[in-house]
């Protein structure tokens, strides 16, 4: 009797280990941008993100206005210090001798995620705050784009590409 308890017992552990196979969680960063030797500061950028931005889940946007969390597919840092870095660099890359006298830019951010249709989304607005009497002048920014194929990974580097888009329009914007 003992015996075939225990046979059962190992089968139905066996049974279980095998029907609930864990999905690994994936880590993601933006693409690394290198910086020119005469680049030794950062820009100093302040970024809001919306609140359901702020942790390491990717957002992704089922249909309309339902948002899903990717359990299994995350920010390897806090987003806001991807961002931040990340746009640091493409406008210091861009036209540095201009941009090292402001005193600091502010991005807010309302969204950023991907959709199952395939669509990545960026939108918010940002402004300088080294102006006094342009300190209130925000610049509104609302950009998507298409993924280049399916999957976490396209989504990333489509998100880069909206970002490198936002910081096009900055460096383009004369104070």
């Amino acid at each position: 009797m003992k015996l075939k308890f225990f046979i059962c017992l190992i089968s139905s552990v066996f049974l279980v280990s095998c029907a609930s196979q864990v999905q690994q969680t994936k880590f993601y960063v933006l693409p690394y941008l290198p910086l020119e030797n005469r680049q030794t500061a950062d820009l100093n950028i302040d970024i809001n993100l919306a609140e359901y931005l702020k942790q390491d889940f990717m957002v992704i946007e089922n249909q309309e206005s339902e948002l899903t969390f990717a359990q299994n597919h995350r920010w390897a840092e806090p987003l806001e210090q991807l961002i931040t870095r990340y746009l640091s660099k493409r406008i210091l890359s861009a036209q540095p001798e201009n941009l090292l006298t402001q005193t600091q830019l502010e991005v807010n951010i309302e969204r950023f995620y991907g959709s199952v249709s395939g669509q990545v989304y960026l939108s918010g607005y940002w402004q300088w705050q080294a102006q006094p009497e342009k300190a209130d002048q925000r610049h509104y920014f609302d950009l998507k784009a298409k993924q280049s194929g399916p999957g976490y990974k396209n989504y990333v580097e489509t998100s880069a590409g909206l970002l490198n888009k936002l910081a096009g329009q900055i460096v383009e914007y004369k104070l």
